[in-house]
């Protein structure tokens, strides 16, 4: 059981690198301003990957056609594909390019309130003292970031208090993200919890999202925009940015398998942390980090290990 929930916690932490990785892309694309953001891009490319690694870990095999677990289980899927694969990823592709990386990924961590208190409510997950307390470092090592002025945006001159009130309905798109991907945690854990199958499950969720899309593209042009540039003018950025979105949402998928949804997603809010790590320290998209970044980066890193340990 402890070598399962291990297992389960390194596959959080590798899901949130991925996720990280994909957040410097994502930002990086922005500022060369390509046409194709890899947000549909990234949803096709789960499709393959995760149906490579059902075919090969998981034999293919599922339950009969006639066992009720099976429509339970696709349906729960399909609903996590809609409010990840759309909803979700959608709108984080929209507040990284609003916000940049630092801000953009901040604001999407805020997801482990909403997942943690629908996982307390709906799946029936407690909290302990500590973790209570690391979910509480975490809140506000969030709060740090977005309170912190000392960042400059990319189309701005200086954050003053004035400019706040312009930059304020900018967050609107990550903290609807936050809800989408909180409700498509609970029904992954449910998904799973009936097959027990993760690259099953993160194929019918790939494959619900991509057939959103293309239903949604016959009424709307701005969806049929949306899919056609997914497939054209592919660069090499666009395709690191579905790749890593790709492993990111199986090894999350796996994690949840093994682990309590509470504990994966906190491991998984390190992601706001790795990718300003990356964005600053490897690739050099943005500035240094002030002090009330490194002490949200050391609170945030506290917190996760207190739900992780206890």
């Amino acid at each position: 059981m402890l070598a399962s929930s291990a297992f389960g916690q390194l596959c959080a932490l590798a899901s949130a690198l991925s996720f990280a990785l994909a957040s410097v892309a994502i930002s990086s694309n922005k500022r060369q301003g390509l046409p194709n953001d890899g947000a549909f891009l990234s949803v096709i490319m789960t499709v393959v990957f995760s149906l490579f690694l059902f075919l090969v870990f998981e034999d293919g095999t599922l339950p009969s056609l006639d066992d009720p677990k099976l429509s339970e289980g696709v349906l729960w899927f399909c609903l996590a594909g809609l409010f990840a694969m759309v909803f979700g990823r959608t709108l984080v592709f929209r507040s990284i390019g609003l916000l940049g990386v630092t801000r953009g990924t901040t604001v999407k961590k805020m997801n482990p309130f909403f997942s943690i208190l629908l996982a307390v409510i709906i799946l029936g997950e407690s909290l302990i003292f500590e973790e209570i307390l690391g979910v509480m470092a975490l809140a506000f090592a969030i709060f740090l970031l977005i309170s912190d002025k000392s960042r400059k945006y990319e189309h701005e001159v200086e954050n003053t208090p004035k400019d706040w009130l312009v930059i304020a309905p900018l967050y609107i798109p990550g903290i609807l993200s936050c809800f989408a991907y909180a409700v498509s945690y609970i029904a992954r854990k449910n998904g799973l919890i009936t097959l027990g199958t993760p690259a099953f499950g993160t194929l019918v969720s790939a494959m619900a999202g991509v057939c959103f899309y293309l239903i949604l593209a016959i009424p709307f042009e701005s969806y049929r925009g949306f899919v056609v540039e997914g497939v054209r003018n592919i660069a090499p950025i666009t395709l690191a940015i579905g790749a890593s979105m790709s492993v990111g949402q199986v090894l999350f998928f796996t994690a949840l398998t093994y682990e309590e949804l509470s504990t994966v997603v906190m491991i998984g809010s390190l992601e706001t942390f790795i990718a300003i790590f990356l964005s600053v320290a490897i690739f050099r998209l943005e500035i240094r980090p002030s002090f009330k970044q490194l002490t949200a980066a050391l609170l945030a890193s506290t917190g996760v290990s207190m739900v992780t340990f206890y």
